[in-house]
């Protein structure tokens, strides 16, 4: 093997330049792929935050209106029964009695705390609930108004009904006992799973720190307190916001998005997992890590082969011409080849429009280039947006994800309607 002499003198700096060109390049790229990263972590966050904020939007309205119905139900129902002395009220909680999914029991009950009249039955004063927070805090006029209970588990039934109580009031205003429907929770629980998706979950939570309900209900979550949750903290400051934290139910990191009601005391929160979106983070990540680990590569080798190159140079001009002429041979070899892959090439800005087309398209299909220039391919082409293939296409060209073997057709001047597939 032939000894390689060293640098000459002259040939030092270009050594030098070459060398912190390179690093430069490799130094940007990796800044590049970094900054790249970071921002489509922002992104997805961001789009995280945008969707579980209109998301809580809409529950805490579901939830608002369910509320109210419930209460208009007691405040008709607490009327009948003053007119009426509860003759008519088994007729008037038909309606409500059969959404058997949402409401349990429709239930009267006196100043003593008997029970006066139910929906599904029952002797009067067989049952007493003067033990109840929500006869209770009617009794003494701690609320005015409707009153939320906590879930509290009926040893008879099994159930964790969550009891809606209006007071009854005598003809002089005093407390005349309560009117009570009995809530299942399960029964929100399955519309509230419909919303939850990705790993997600939707809660309805009391200013009590006590969970209404939830998407995946159990019952350890009904009968777990949750008042040491962030969102009470940052209630103190905002009625609607976001924050992530890890779930005292299923340990997972979510982002919670929450929306306080406006006239009820309940918080609806949505929660989406953080646990996939990483796990996608990463696998970008380390796709960019390993282009540029084989971008830098490349960089390197071609540097050092241009030492090498100019090394050589140093010892024998002769031969340096002889790779140069190897180069240029390559070059041209390269360049037939990346002409040969396709039939024409094309450009387009951001928006999708033609910015250039190769003058080889004009020669094969007729159209000049002209034809092209500031139009989308939907408006040079057969197209029609509403077909699967379309949809999927505009969809790929705004989320700025490459595409391989796109066919659609486009008519010709000659009116033939060729075939075309295209990939950028």
């Amino acid at each position: 093997m032939a000894r390689i002499p060293f640098l000459p003198r002259d040939n030092r700096a270009a050594f030098a330049v070459l060398w912190l060109v390179i690093a430069a390049i490799l130094a940007a790229g990796w800044v590049a792929i970094v900054e790249v990263s970071a921002r489509e972590k922002s992104a997805a966050l961001d789009a995280a935050r945008r969707d579980g904020r209109n998301l809580a939007h809409v529950f805490a309205e579901q939830a608002t209106r369910t509320i109210q119905s419930i209460d208009q139900s007691l405040i008709y129902l607490a009327a009948s029964l003053t007119r009426d002395k509860g003759a008519a009220f088994q007729d008037a909680t038909t309606n409500f009695a059969a959404a058997r999914d949402l409401i349990a029991q429709i239930s009267a009950i006196d100043s003593r705390g008997d029970l006066l009249v139910s929906n599904l039955g029952g002797t009067p004063g067989q049952v007493n609930v003067a033990d109840r927070e929500h006869f209770i805090v009617h009794r003494d006029r701690l609320v005015e108004g409707l009153f939320i209970s906590k879930p509290v588990k009926e040893w008879l039934s099994g159930q964790w009904p969550i009891q809606f109580a209006r007071q009854l009031s005598a003809a002089d205003g005093s407390f005349n006992g309560i009117i009570v429907a009995s809530v299942a929770p399960y029964g929100l629980a399955r519309f509230y799973d419909q919303l939850a998706v990705g790993g997600g979950i939707v809660n309805l939570v009391g200013r009590d720190g006590y969970i209404r309900s939830r998407s995946a209900l159990t019952e350890e979550t009904l009968s777990t307190p949750v008042s040491c949750l962030p969102i009470f903290r940052h209630l103190q400051t905002s009625r609607t916001g976001h924050f992530i934290s890890k779930s005292l139910v299923d340990g997972i990191d979510r982002l919670y998005s929450y929306h306080a009601l406006d006239d009820y005391p309940m918080i609806a929160a949505v929660g989406v997992s953080l646990v996939e979106e990483p796990r996608v983070h990463q696998q970008r990540w380390r796709s960019y890590q390993i282009a540029g680990a084989v971008g830098s590569a490349i960089l390197v080798l071609f540097a050092i082969f241009m030492t090498r190159s100019m090394m050589v140079a140093a010892a024998a001009n002769e031969k340096l011409r002889s790779t140069s002429a190897q180069l240029q041979t390559s070059e041209e070899r390269f360049r037939d080849f990346a002409e040969a892959t396709a039939d024409w090439f094309w450009e387009q800005d951001r928006d999708f429009r033609f910015t250039y087309m190769s003058p080889s398209n004009f020669r094969i299909s007729g159209i000049p280039p002209d034809h092209f220039m500031g139009k989308t391919r939907w408006e040079v082409a057969v197209a029609d947006l509403e077909t699967p293939s379309w949809r999927d296409h505009t969809r790929i060209l705004e989320r700025r994800l490459p595409f391989r073997d796109f066919r659609f057709f486009r008519e010709n001047p000659s009116g033939a309607m060729p075939h075309v597939s295209v990939s950028g």
